[in-house]
């Protein structure tokens, strides 16, 4: 299953969250997968990409949430404090704080060191 998906800024690039535990990325105009992020050890539920467009988040069945460098294609940090899946994260308009929510019941407010 796929749950969720960002469009970069410039439109041509299309983020999916799948319930196979990976994010893959998408050239929009040939419609073929350019790479793969793997990291969450469940599936993945959310998506948000930074105002800046240079960071993902994304949140997942494993109860975290990772940030993941678009550019160097890699995770920069995982958070971890939510009891049950994550069911939705978004970034603040600077992208020094991300704002989460889960099953568990909770929001919770990241501060960021981006």
């Amino acid at each position: 299953w796929v749950y969720d998906v960002a469009l970069s800024e410039d439109e041509n690039t299309l983020y999916s969250a799948s319930f196979d535990k990976s994010i893959k990325v998408w050239d929009i105009k040939s419609g073929k997968n350019t790479s793969t992020f793997k990291g969450h050890t469940d599936g993945i539920i959310c998506l948000d990409l930074s105002k800046n467009f240079k960071y993902l988040a994304s949140g997942g069945a494993d109860s975290t949430i990772i940030i993941w460098d678009i550019a160097e294609k890699k995770e920069i940090q995982k958070l971890k404090g939510h009891l049950g899946a994550v069911m939705d994260v978004k970034f603040s308009a600077d992208n020094k704080t991300l704002y989460s929510c889960s099953i568990d019941k909770t929001i919770k407010i990241w501060k960021l060191n981006l």
